[in-house]
């Protein structure tokens, strides 16, 4: 299934789209784009691609600063919304 995702600047209103159905078409991926472009460093961000396909978030957490929000994350002045994994809100007690 594909899928569309759109990360705004949010200093500029520059907006980029990505879609398809690839696992990397992520909303990571989406705004570490964004800022290695603005950043003369869209070719070690295509590295990490083609070196991490399958542990691709992670490899872009340790060279780019991606920062989460409650419903966004965030790579520069770039962003976009994503879905965080739920958390229990409440945590049982130990025993």
């Amino acid at each position: 299934m594909s899928k569309e995702i759109i990360a705004y600047h949010l200093s500029s209103k520059q907006e980029l789209s990505f879609v398809g159905s690839e696992p990397f078409i992520c909303p990571e991926w989406a705004v570490v784009y964004g800022y290695a472009m603005e950043n003369n460093r869209t070719g070690e961000a295509l590295n990490i691609l083609h070196d991490h396909r399958e542990d691709l978030v992670p490899a872009l957490k340790e060279r780019f600063p991606l920062r989460y929000g409650q419903r966004s994350v965030g790579c520069g002045d770039w962003a976009t919304p994503c879905a965080l994994p739920e958390e229990p809100s409440l945590k049982p007690l130990p025993h």
